[in-house]
């Protein structure tokens, strides 16, 4: 993931334009990728490197952008855009040579780059033995089940279904169904989960709510629709391979559903009302997974939990519109923090040049304990604020 923006067109659109050639990309880089077709619902929101190589037969173009949806970054597609009314993309769009962008009214693009995209090849399914040969477990509504690291058949569980991977280490399964309400606990750092049919939950949450999706991945290997599927007002961290079918996240009534983690697939379907981001896996200085909490305390403090607080530099988000603290993920190290941009308005610790970098809402910051003055640049004018820190 790219996360360092520059005002007028992002690092990478900046190299490509200077340059006159576009640098290529990994499949690591990327928030959201979809081979044939990524699709973003109403009001959707997917901060990082969007990419697709070819149009998605149903959606008739390699990205299309539902009203009000947004990229908050480059976007990259080797087929046809369509953004509906309202829809944007805030900085470069890269697209093949002969292809067409279709823009509705009031929607808009960083900036428009023809010519070859340099899309990434997509990663190979992982070799497995399917079936597995496991043992089956089924049950109804509002059942647990706790596994180690192993190999298993097909999960089939009801509503509010809880399961519990108990270790760090590969997880092989036939197929995994679950009914709404389903949580997932990750206990360990360094799982990895391989389905080699299809992974279907209801709503779903995994927790811990700090675990980095640099330390969870599912690899699911059906074929077609719903390969892996999240439904409406899920909160999914983690990362997500379809190598051969499709990834599908929300639904058309869905509010408030997070996605923390990326997201590569043959195609993407990501419906109404989601915030998509990711972070990346590898950050210089980072001594730990850089995911903490916080929250607004009612005088105005700040707290914050979790480790290695003195390691990491403090990342400020603020609700112009409401005025009140929001979340934000950061990239931690020793250097500049990411500085996101929240309601149009870009924020920046003092002495902070990196005061256009994008990131999301919903992640944690995480900052040490004192006093911390915010520059809010509204382009010709700048406001300060001030607000305390308090570690529990």
């Amino acid at each position: 993931m790219k996360a360092l923006r520059s005002a007028a067109v992002g690092l990478a659109g900046l190299a490509a334009l200077v340059g006159g050639a576009v640098a290529a990309t990994d499949i690591s880089d990327y928030t959201v990728y979809g081979d044939k077709g990524v699709f973003i619902g109403v009001g959707t929101k997917v901060y990082g490197l969007t990419g697709a190589r070819t149009n998605d037969p149903i959606a008739g173009a390699a990205i299309k952008l539902n009203g009000g949806a947004s990229i908050i970054g480059d976007a990259r597609s080797g087929d046809d855009v369509n953004l509906q009314n309202n829809a944007h993309i805030t900085d470069v769009l890269y697209r093949q040579t002969g292809s067409t962008l279709t823009m509705g009214s009031g929607s808009s693009v960083g900036g428009d780059i023809v010519g070859n995209p340099d899309l990434p090849v997509m990663p190979p399914a992982t070799p497995l033995t399917c079936p597995t040969g496991g043992a089956n477990y089924t049950g109804a509504n509002s059942q647990s089940l706790a596994i180690g690291p192993g190999t298993y058949g097909a999960l089939k569980y009801g509503g509010g279904f809880i399961l519990i991977l108990n270790g760090s280490g590969d997880y092989y399964f036939d197929s995994i169904v679950t009914g709404n309400g389903a949580k997932l606990f990750v206990t360990q750092p360094d799982v990895r989960v391989f389905v080699c049919g299809a992974a279907q939950f209801g709503s779903i949450d995994v927790f811990p709510t700090n675990l980095s999706p640099c330390d969870f991945s599912v690899e699911v290997q059906a074929a077609g629709v719903n390969a892996f599927k999240a439904a409406g007002g899920s909160h999914w961290i983690g990362s997500v391979f379809a190598p051969n079918g499709q990834i599908h996240v929300g639904s058309g009534s869905s509010a408030g559903g997070t996605v923390l983690g990326p997201l590569v697939g043959q195609s993407i379907d990501l419906e109404h009302g989601l915030i998509v981001t990711n972070v990346p896996c590898v950050a210089p200085g980072c001594a730990a997974p850089c995911i903490f909490g916080a929250r607004l305390l009612a005088n105005r403090e700040l707290e914050i939990t979790g480790s290695n607080l003195g390691v990491l530099k403090c990342i400020i988000l603020i609700d112009v519109n409401n005025d009140v603290m929001s979340l934000g993920q950061l990239q931690c190290g020793s250097g500049d923090c990411d500085v996101p941009v929240l309601d149009g308005v870009n924020t920046a610790l003092s002495g902070n040049t990196q005061g256009d970098d994008v990131l999301t809402t919903l992640a944690p910051i995480a900052c040490g304990q004192g006093t911390y003055r915010v520059i809010l640049d509204y382009g010709s004018a700048k406001a300060v604020t001030e607000f305390t820190v308090h570690v529990p």
